[in-house]
């Protein structure tokens, strides 16, 4: 379920959405250039069940 994608990190579409803000952050601060967008693709997502400790 949506459950299994939360991590240590927070939810995984809320860091891909952190993400997006600090590279349009970042690139702007380099080179002076105001970017509109970013687009971020999440792609062979493996995800495991975690296992309890006994």
């Amino acid at each position: 379920g949506v459950g299994v994608l939360v991590r240590d990190g927070g939810p995984l579409l809320e860091r891909a959405a952190l993400a997006q803000d600090r590279i349009l952050a970042r690139v702007s601060e380099l080179t002076g250039y105001e970017i509109k967008r970013v687009g971020i693709r999440l792609s062979d997502v493996e995800i495991r069940q975690e296992r309890r400790v006994k």
